[in-house]
Order: structure tokens, then sequence, then C-alpha cells
């Protein structure tokens, strides 16, 4: 797939979707180093510990990358390369300002914030289910827990798919009822509830969902 879009890109620089889908794969390829012993930490995490480090210049940054990433550090530096190829393309690509929000620490160690790379997500892709969720995860990380909330509900209004991912990422570590309240579901999503819950493995919380459910099929006046 890579040497596929590598040849779209050499005949077509200006491709936005092929450098989108390149600056993915490089973020793939080093989010899953083949060696046991790699270090294991996602882009977010990465920038996370470079600006709490507060290096002294990039080279300092950049030593540290490659003593704890070693060459895998390519794959990030192609990715930033990509990413920003796909929105000098296409200026209106939601994912991929959410993309450079993690990745802006390769161009210096103290990038702009992350928040501004979000707003302009939001601002080119309002209804993109993929750029909600991804800005509810960063809120969460931040610990803006009242702004994850917010987006991960937003998220879930675009669309089956994404109702079953904000469903799935919220099962682990909420219980029914507050799930329940932010995205509020009709028995279809409900039913979806359910199976997030038993994929998660808390059949404690089938008694909520349940409940709501026989209230919205009696007809019950549930949501405000």
């Amino acid at each position: 797939q890579a040497r596929l879009l590598y040849e779209v890109t050499k005949w077509e620089p200006r491709h936005a979707a092929a450098h989108a889908s390149l600056a993915k794969l490089h973020l793939k390829f080093f989010n899953n180093p083949a060696a046991a012993d790699a270090v294991r930490m996602d882009e977010r995490h990465i920038r996370e510990t470079v600006l709490a480090s507060k290096f002294a210049d990039q080279g300092a940054m950049r030593e540290w990358l490659a003593r704890a990433f070693a060459n895998r550090v390519a794959h990030l530096d192609a990715a930033w390369y990509h990413l920003r190829a796909a929105l000098k393309a296409s200026p209106s690509l939601g994912d991929m300002y959410v993309l450079a929000g993690s990745l802006a620490f390769l161009e210096t160690p103290a990038p702009p914030p992350t928040s501004a790379f979000l707003d302009q997500a939001v601002l080119v892709r309002p209804g993109d289910g993929d750029v909600l969720f991804a800005v509810g995860q960063e809120k969460m990380l931040s610990g803006d827990l009242e702004g994850a909330i917010e987006f991960y509900r937003r998220a879930a209004k675009t669309g089956t798919a994404y109702q079953k991912q904000v469903f799935a990422w919220l099962a682990s570590a909420l219980p029914a009822e507050a799930v329940i309240e932010i995205v509020q579901p009709d028995v279809d999503g409900l039913q979806t509830l359910r199976y997030s819950y038993a994929a998660a493995q808390r059949p404690d919380q089938f008694a909520a969902i349940d409940e709501r459910i026989d209230g919205l099929q009696r007809g019950g006046r549930w949501f405000v």
C-alpha cells in the first residue's frame, strides 16, 4: 500500500489524499514496532513528554528521540512531512490538523498549543465523526473532561459507526448511566451500548441499560 501511494505522489505531488494516507501509514509503522523490547509510546504521549521535558533546543530534543526510538524516528518525520504536504494541497483536511497537533513538536520543542490545531480541525470539519472523536480523545488526555464529553456526544450523533466507537471507548471507563446521559441513545443505540459493555466484560451494567430500553419502549419520558 505504501509503495502504491508513493507512486501516486511521484506522478501527482499535490495528491492530498495520498499524502494523508502516507502520514497515517507511517504513524502505524511507528506505533507497531517489530522488536519486542522497543519503546512503545504513541505520538500524543511523545508530544506530552517533549513539552514536559522543556528541551533547550531542537538538537537536544532530537538526541532524545534518537536514543528512545532509534531508526523509528524516520517514520515520525515522514508522517510530519506528508501531513504538511496534504494540508498544503487541501487545507480542509480536518484529520490532518488533529495529527499536526500531535506532531508539531518535530518542528520545534515549543510548538503552538495543540488546541489551536484542534480548533482548526473542527472549524473545517464540524460534522466529521473521526475529527470529533479524535478531539474528544485529546480533550480527555489534557484533563478537560467536560470538553471531552461534549465532543464524544457530537461524534456519536454523526452516525452509527461513530456511536459504536464512542461506546467502545467509554464502556471501559464509565458506568452505563453516565454514557446514556452523555449520548442519549435511542433503543437501537442502547442495544449497541449493551454489546459494548459485554465486550468490556462489564455485565453489571446491563440492568441500567435494560431499564432504559424498557422505559423507551413503554413510551416513558426519559430525556429532557
